[in-house]
């Protein structure tokens, strides 16, 4: 068995499509597989060496990149081939391995700690069923169609904040409707006012996504006729508006593929060591940001690193 040590980018762009190609590692979120790259390593076995041994500490993750592995588990193998995986234990955090996996011819593999992999099952965790899955059926094909979308958590039952804010997006606004007229305001000015007391309690209390409330308040200013509609839709035609949804629509890819944590770990790497001279990088990265990203919040979202 040898390690390979490569360098810089060339063994990153050999590791991230095998990553990408495997049936469930491909499921994670771009990000997640950014930051298991430095920790990746590429092993090499010679036919009928011994990859791990049943009872041994699952400390690694395997990918078969070429070659076979044959893993048995109570007397019963199975061959991984190209793109498979291997040594699952240590992703689902089982202290040894189950079975014997032994290179059926030369092989190659990627290997990934177990620390690392703990990590990837983190920041997905649906990936935890899927390893269970191809621990018990090594040589089954796992089907990724919806393995890894976005699920909405489970409605369990209502918290007390969640109920104290609906309470607030209903009695608040009834509260202003009533007492408006008592205070001499307007007819417009007092439906204003209930309509932007009920988005902001929606915001506060995150009763829904943070679009809804906006559209909630531009739904009921027109509805009840508070401004007309040439003044209240004015924004959405308006070039301000376009380069807005440009410019996080671009964020929001960003962080995504995990370019902003792999150009902080660059950042990182050729800084001089200190506190200092670290958060003189983020600084002057901000300033670098602003021309394209003017929101404060944008560009936070763009150089803080993710937990």
């Amino acid at each position: 068995m040898s390690n390979i040590e490569p360098d810089t980018g060339n063994f990153e762009a050999s590791v991230v499509a095998p990553l990408l190609d495997n049936p469930v590692l491909g499921l994670c979120s771009y990000e997640s597989l950014a930051r298991i790259l430095p920790h990746t390593s590429e092993r090499q076995f010679a036919a009928g060496a011994s990859v791990f041994a049943a009872g041994e500490k699952a400390a690694w993750l395997y990918i078969v990149r070429a070659g076979a592995v044959k893993v048995e588990r109570d007397g019963s193998p199975a061959v991984i081939p190209a793109n498979g995986l291997c040594g699952e234990e240590s992703a689902i955090d089982l202290p040894e391995y189950l079975g014997h996996a032994t290179a059926s011819s030369d092989l190659s593999v990627l290997a990934i700690p177990q620390k690392a992999a703990l990590a990837l099952i983190k920041a997905n965790p649906s990936l935890r069923a899927l390893f269970y899955q191809t621990l018990a059926l090594p040589s089954a094909a796992v089907s990724g169609d919806g393995a890894n979308k976005r699920k909405t958590p489970a409605r369990g039952a209502a918290s007390l904040m969640r109920i104290a804010g609906w309470l607030s997006t209903i009695i608040l606004p009834a509260l202003v409707l009533w007492l408006g007229p008592q205070s001499g305001l307007q007819q417009n000015a007092t439906l204003f006012l209930a309509v932007f007391a009920a988005t902001v309690c929606m915001w506060v209390f995150s009763l829904a996504d943070e679009y809804v409330p906006g559209l909630f308040a531009i739904f009921a200013i027109l509805i009840l006729g508070i401004a007309p509609p040439s003044a209240v839709l004015s924004g959405f035609a308006s070039d301000g508006f376009f380069l807005a949804m440009s410019i996080l629509g671009l964020g929001t890819v960003i962080v995504t593929s995990g370019l902003s944590y792999r150009f902080l770990l660059w950042l990182l790497l050729k800084l001089p060591q200190g506190e200092r001279w670290q958060n003189l990088g983020l600084l002057l990265t901000g300033f670098l940001l602003t021309p394209m990203v003017p929101s404060i919040n944008g560009r936070v979202a763009l150089v803080a690193p993710s937990p």
